[in-house]
């Protein structure tokens, strides 16, 4: 299932936004660094210089910051703009890139202050692509007087450090070939002695190149892999300085002074994974490849009589699935797997231990402490031990979505966020602490329901398995509904861990259960609208996703992968349209194979072969006439999971008239609302509403011709549809899903068209998709853009429903969709 599998890669963020974390930096053990010096920049061992600081390890090399009452202080926060270059500090100054809007920019504030010092004028802003905030994601390179930055379009400078004037510049594109990546350039430059080192990203010999610092010259200039988000760097290997970068399909050393391969590794990654390899440095010339999405591997590199060797050394699935680059600690690895902080032996790659908190984030090391940065905005402090995690200190800092690292230098970090924010924290006594608590989660526990009563009850009884054996066995249905409103999902197993998802959360959100102690008992209560459909999924310890057990009524899969548990409070429809119909009398899929011209966009190839699969309706072989279409987007996942064939089938001949239903395979997570968009809308109406009409009985009318989709695939109808009026004259959209760009133009294309002879429908749920630290809204985008509608005269049926999001929600309307487009109030069974 092409969607879902999207939404578990990045859980939707991973497409939203392709940051600085993405950059693949090796990561060194000090004493391997400290072999050689002649690299080193010259910055103050406390200073943070460059991505991932001093020694490219993600650790800082200050000692003595944290004692056993530390706390952590806001120093300064101020706004910024939007982007996702991480911090660079040296010499009083932090330096990172932004945009306001309109421009993109290298800024230096004040290390103590946060005050501005200066602004350089990069370009234009880089627009946010897929979902991704505009702006810079490369991280700045500070080398003594000197500051070097690559804006997102290729510009690469040279300022000086003080003024922010410029030195000298360089266009990677226009200048030396290089092809920009989909995100934008997000590699972060290398020095070495005099050289200035840059993955440029060309692929004709120019994938890495050498300037001269001081006047921006080439000095050498070689590579012919893919490269795309990864940064060079440098390691002594086998006692030998060695310029370290990857690319697509190879792992490279090199000799830094020329250029010269001297060796390469094939890395094996897939997917996304193998554009951003991000190999972790254990010593003895070892490092973690973090480049599939299965698992991780260990790598060896060694002197050989031919020059050097690479030998696997072992293979874990207990990292994986994560843009963060890990650390290394006295023989650990700390990073994420999926969502979850992880420790796993650098030896022998077995796991020491998984934990849910503090949230998926960005790893550091400062004075043998783990230091994340979550996604949604709070620092945390934890001792690096094999022993588990334990936290010491932590504090919140911004309210909408983080996807840059943290910097530490000189006693204080340095964070921010991808919309707006930037921020200094200190360390402090916990006395001189002010930390701030906010959560936005339910307590999902409601002491004086009875429910309650009873969990309170029964928590210091002995017998408390027994009460909770006699309390199971009396329950007629579970979930628990107690009253109209309230609901208490359980679960019962030999468990660690237990959290929820579901649409009573944010996106991507999983909630830890209430754990009675000394018992198998979990619990979460929650109040909603009596009339509430939802749907749900447990989580047991950590990566074991399951539907309630005990509780019947199940859809396959959704956007949270995996079987998943659908609850209906007491007043909530049970409608039946979607399930098998009863009646022989059924129409048939036709399955074909529909070719587009294949296009590139950027590096990626849009186009070319889909499945397309045909309903006809029950009498269409029986007659000879002609009959109205549905098209809809995303149509493996309508038929499978939508189970819209069941739903024609019930309705047809009933409440809705004979026709022809086109579901529409997806090829590609980026043709329904993101850059393919346009490609994708003229494909369809250009292209494949001709070869639908010219191989079947259609009313080859806009007013016969109808487009459906939800979530990006309802974005995509309602795009679609008011680019193309004269093809289709009813548009119907669920749960429309904006991203980036998208939502505006969408809005803007709607303002700037006369009314249209269109007729609309468009429903979106209470408990709709939503991550409030994105600022991403379904509901609250579905509502405005309705009214915008109307205040323009259009008549816009559907609405909003006391549901959740994607199919478990949006089959329970397909019914009314039909109803309104194709209409069965006279029992007529088709058009002549």
């Amino acid at each position: 299932m092409f969607k879902a599998v999207c939404r578990l890669l990045a859980s939707r963020f991973n497409l939203f936004a392709i940051s600085s974390a993405l950059i693949p930096v090796f990561f060194y053990a000090q004493t391997a660094l400290l072999q050689n010096r002649a690299w080193a920049l010259n910055a103050a061992s406390n200073d943070w210089p460059r991505w991932r600081g001093v020694n490219y390890n993600g650790a800082s090399t200050q000692q003595n910051v944290f004692e056993e009452n530390s706390a952590l202080k806001i120093v300064w926060k101020k706004k910024l703009g939007s982007g996702y270059s991480a911090i660079s500090i040296a010499n009083g100054h932090a330096v990172t890139m932004f945009s306001d809007g309109e421009y993109d920019y290298v800024i230096s504030l004040d290390a103590e202050s946060g005050n501005e010092q200066w602004r350089y004028r990069i370009d234009t802003t880089y627009p946010g692509r897929d979902g991704a905030n505009p702006g810079p994601v490369s991280t700045p390179t500070i080398d003594n007087n000197r500051v070097f930055g690559i804006g997102p379009k290729g510009q690469l400078v040279a300022l000086n450090l003080k003024t922010g004037k410029p030195l000298w510049s360089t266009h990677l594109i226009e200048q030396h070939q290089a092809v920009r990546p989909h995100w934008g350039f997000t590699t972060s430059p290398l020095i070495y002695d005099d050289l200035l080192i840059v993955e440029t990203g060309g692929t004709q010999n120019n994938a890495i190149t050498a300037f001269n610092k001081k006047t921006g010259k080439v000095v050498w200039r070689t590579g012919t892999d893919n490269v795309e988000y990864q940064s060079p760097l440098l390691a002594n290997i086998a006692g030998r300085t060695q310029l370290l970068w990857a690319g697509e399909k190879s792992l490279y050393g090199f000799e830094p002074d020329t250029g010269k391969e001297l060796w390469r590794y094939v890395h094996g990654g897939d997917g996304f994974y193998q554009r951003i390899v991000n190999p972790v440095w254990v010593g003895e010339n070892k490092m973690l490849l973090t480049n599939g999405s299965a698992q991780a591997k260990m790598i060896q590199v060694a002197s050989s009589d031919t020059g050097f060797a690479v030998t696997e050394i072992w293979k874990s699935p207990d990292l994986k699935r994560n843009y963060n680059i890990p650390v290394y600690y006295e023989g650990y690895i700390y990073g994420f797997s999926g969502d979850f902080l992880t420790c796993v032996n650098a030896h022998s790659g077995e796991l020491a231990w998984k934990s849910r908190p503090p949230g998926n984030g960005f790893t550091i090391l400062v004075d043998g402490h783990l230091v994340i940065m979550t996604k949604r905005g709070a620092l945390h402090i934890a001792k690096a031990s094999p022993e588990g995690y334990v936290e010491i200190a932590s504090q919140p800092l911004f309210d909408k979505l983080v996807w840059s690292p943290p910097s530490f230098a000189n006693g204080k970090f340095y964070a921010r966020s991808s919309f707006d924010e930037i921020a200094c924290v200190s360390v402090v006594e916990q006395s001189l602490a002010a930390v701030e608590k906010s959560s936005s989660l339910p307590s999902m526990f409601f002491p004086n329901s009875e429910f309650g009563k009873f969990v309170k009850k029964i928590a210091s009884r002995a017998d408390k398995r027994a009460q909770i054996d006699q309390f199971i066995n009396s329950q007629k249905q579970f979930p628990v509904i107690e009253g109209d409103s309230l609901v208490h999902i359980i679960y019962r197993g030999e468990a660690r861990d237990v959290a929820l998802r579901g649409d009573m959360f944010d996106a991507g959100e999983e909630v830890t259960m209430h754990h009675l102690d000394g018992t198998d008992f979990f619990y979460a209560s929650f109040k909603l609208a009596p009339e509430a459909f939802l749907s749900y999924q447990f989580i047991k310890d950590l990566d074991q996703r399951m539907a309630d057990p005990r509780n019947p009524h199940k859809i396959g899969a959704t956007m949270r992968v995996g079987e998943t548990s659908e609850l209906y409070m007491p007043r909530s429809a049970h409608p039946q349209h979607f399930f098998e119909p009863a009646t022989a009398l059924r129409g048939k899929l036709d399955t074909l194979t529909f070719t587009s011209e294949k296009i590139p966009v950027g590096r990626r190839i849009w186009g070319g072969e889909r499945q397309i699969q045909v309903y006809l309706p029950p009498d269409y072989d029986a007659t000879t006439k002609r009959y109205p279409v549905l098209y809809v987007n995303d149509g493996d996942n309508a038929l499978e999971i939508g189970k819209m064939k069941n739903a024609l089938d019930n309705l047809i001949g009933k409440t809705v008239q004979p026709v022809i239903a086109v579901f529409i395979q997806s090829i590609s997570a980026y043709e329904f609302a993101r850059l393919e968009r346009p490609l994708y809308a003229q494909m369809l109406a250009e292209k494949l509403v001709p070869f639908i009409d010219e191989k079947y009985r259609t009313i080859a009318t806009p007013e016969a011709r109808a487009i459906l989709g939800g979530d990006e695939g309802g974005y995509s109808s309602l795009y679609t549809g008011f680019r193309h009026p004269s093809v289709f004259g009813k548009i119907a959209g669920q749960s429309i899903a904006p991203i980036a760009d998208g939502g505006p133009e969408l809005v803007e294309l709607v303002q700037k068209s006369p009314f249209l002879p269109l007729r609309l429908y468009i429903d979106w749920g209470t408990y709709d998709y939503r991550y409030a630290a994105y600022e991403y809204d379904t509901r609250g985008f579905s509502q405005s853009f309705v009214k915008m509608l109307r205040d323009k005269k259009y008549q816009v049926a559907g609405g909003e429903f006391n549901d959740g999001s994607d199919y478990a929600s949006w089959r329970r309307r397909t019914d009314k969709i039909l109803q309104a487009f194709f209409p069965n109030a006279d029992n007529t069974n088709g058009a002549k």
